[in-house]
C-alpha cells in the first residue's frame, strides 16, 4: 500500500493467513528502501525474514499512522465474510 495516497498496490486473498502466504508475498516483491511491514498476527513468525531483508517493523501505536492499512484490512475482511457466506448458501438458478 502506498501510504502517501492510500492506494493499494497489490494484495492477495487466501483461505488462511499463515506463514506461507506472507513469505510468498514478501519473496515475490522487489523490495526498495523504505519498505515497512505492517505488524499483524503473523509478524512474530516473520522476524527472521525481516532481519534478512532489512525491513523495519511498523509498530506505531498512533492510529493516524496506520489508518490506511487498517481501513484496507477491514474492507478485505468484510469481502471475505461475504464470499464465505455465499459459499455456504445453496445456489439456485430459477
Amino acid at each position: 500500500m502506498d501510504l502517501y495516497n492510500c492506494l493499494s498496490i497489490v494484495y492477495i486473498i487466501s483461505d488462511l493467513q499463515d506463514n506461507k502466504l506472507a513469505l510468498d508475498i514478501l519473496n515475490s516483491l522487489e523490495l526498495e528502501e523504505g519498505v515497512v511491514l505492517h505488524s499483524s498476527s503473523i509478524y512474530h513468525m516473520l522476524l527472521f525474514f525481516l532481519e534478512r531483508k532489512n525491513i523495519p517493523q511498523y509498530l506505531q501505536k498512533n492510529t493516524a499512522y496506520k489508518s490506511c492499512i487498517e481501513w484496507f484490512q477491514s474492507f478485505l475482511k468484510s469481502e471475505s465474510f461475504d464470499i464465505l457466506n455465499k459459499r455456504k448458501s445453496p445456489q439456485k438458478i430459477i
